[in-house]
């Protein structure tokens, strides 16, 4: 599902213009709740939830009179609005100052729960929401943000490995792969191709895995790259091969509990357009990792593909 952008630009900032004299005082307490930066936990646009690996990196920070979205290092959208924390429940209304939706203004409402902040807007600003929903269907979107919480650690540098480059260590070498049909209503899986993998750590920030091969009966080469990017705080990368000329951008993040590597990327589907993918990448053991390969139809993913990688050296 492709990001939302007016629902990932329509984050709170405050204007204090109709505020009661005798209400200053609960409007700056209120402002001061919002003021850091925050994360976005999870979004859903038309009761449809955005895969939580294509909210990572994204963070809202709050200054003052001023929100500012951004993606890493870049600006994404600015902007501010009036805050009415007198209403039940407590109102917005949101004016973007820069971006590409400059000089829009959305209505919402918000609530907090701790360092937890939720929101909810008709991004076309017509009606306000009165509950927390985002029916099936709807332009509206509910938004929950994490604050993020101010440490002493020093910050990461693009020159020092992190925990998370290990992670890259385990597909360094030689492998053996063969790829798979998915099972499809008991049927018997198909087998697509084998062939080699060598697989080389770049200074351990990176690695670079070269695919040579018979795949659907061609040669077939492809070459993935893959690292962690520090300041968006997942894994990035590109595969390019002999099949097209499209260059996947490579997205992924690992999955605390099992250790799954989920990595996503959108280009071309099947029946033409543009489609998105993801491959999770589980790790059997040292010597062994299943990748299965699946598309996103509507709210649910359909594996079509799985790839075994048997460690040669």
């Amino acid at each position: 599902m492709r990001i939302s952008l007016v629902a990932l630009f329509c984050i709170v900032g405050f204007a204090a213009s109709g505020i009661l004299a005798d209400d200053k005082a609960d409007l700056e307490k209120e402002v001061r709740k919002f003021q850091g930066t925050w994360t976005i936990e999870s979004s859903k646009t038309g009761g449809k939830d955005l895969p939580a690996d294509q909210l990572k990196g994204f963070i809202v920070i709050f200054e003052g009179d001023k929100h500012t979205l951004k993606n890493g290092d870049k600006v994404i959208q600015v902007g501010k609005q009036k805050l009415d924390p007198s209403k039940s429940p407590k109102t917005i209304d949101v004016t973007m100052t820069e971006g590409p939706n400059k000089g829009k203004v959305m209505l919402g409402i918000y609530e907090f729960n701790g360092d937890t902040l939720k929101v909810c807007f008709d991004p076309q600003g017509k009606k306000r929401p009165t509950e927390f929903k985002s029916a099936r269907g709807s332009a509206n979107f509910v938004n929950v943000h994490k604050r993020v919480k101010k440490t002493s650690a020093k910050d990461p540098t693009f020159d020092t490995l992190q925990p998370e480059h290990k992670l890259l260590k385990r597909f360094a070498g030689e492998w053996q792969f063969e790829k798979r049909s998915a099972a499809a209503d008991g049927s018997k899986p198909e087998k697509l191709g084998t062939g080699m993998i060598s697989a080389e750590l770049v200074g351990g920030f990176f690695v670079v895995c070269r695919w040579s091969g018979k795949v659907y009966g061609a040669d077939y080469k492809a070459v993935q790259s893959l690292g962690y990017n520090i300041k968006q705080k997942k894994y990035t990368g590109c595969w390019i091969d002999s099949t097209m000329s499209y260059r996947w951008e490579l997205s992924g993040t690992v999955d605390e509990k099992s250790q799954e590597l989920t990595i996503t990327a959108s280009g071309p589907g099947p029946k033409g357009g543009t489609c998105t993918f993801r491959e999770r990448y589980q790790f059997n053991s040292a010597d062994s990792i299943t990748v299965i390969g699946e598309m996103q139809q509507g709210e649910k993913w359909v594996a079509f593909l799985t790839t075994r990688l048997t460690r040669k050296r």
